[in-house]
């Protein structure tokens, strides 16, 4: 499931894959958590462009926070985007 999830997470935030991959261990997330993470991602890229895994949207946290602040499930994580 990492590899799915760093393939998919904005590139210009990433770390390096070993880095990201430490981050993800660290976080030791269940597999329900994964897939809310990973459901969570999907929805938020279609709907805010600056979440695209090409993109370079500037309110994108590096991967390492998003992971250890539960992004995802954060206010802030939720709030729709405003265009």
């Amino acid at each position: 499931m990492f590899e799915t999830f760093y393939e998919n997470y904005p590139a210009h935030r990433r770390l390096s894959e070993d880095a990201a991959a430490n981050a993800w261990n660290e976080a030791d997330l269940s597999d329900e958590d994964i897939q809310e993470l990973l459901d969570w991602l999907r929805a938020r890229q279609e709907s805010d462009p600056s979440w695209h895994k090409a993109a370079t949207g500037m309110y994108v946290p590096r991967l390492d926070k998003f992971l250890r602040q539960c992004w995802w499930r954060t206010e802030r994580g939720n709030r729709r985007p405003t265009f």
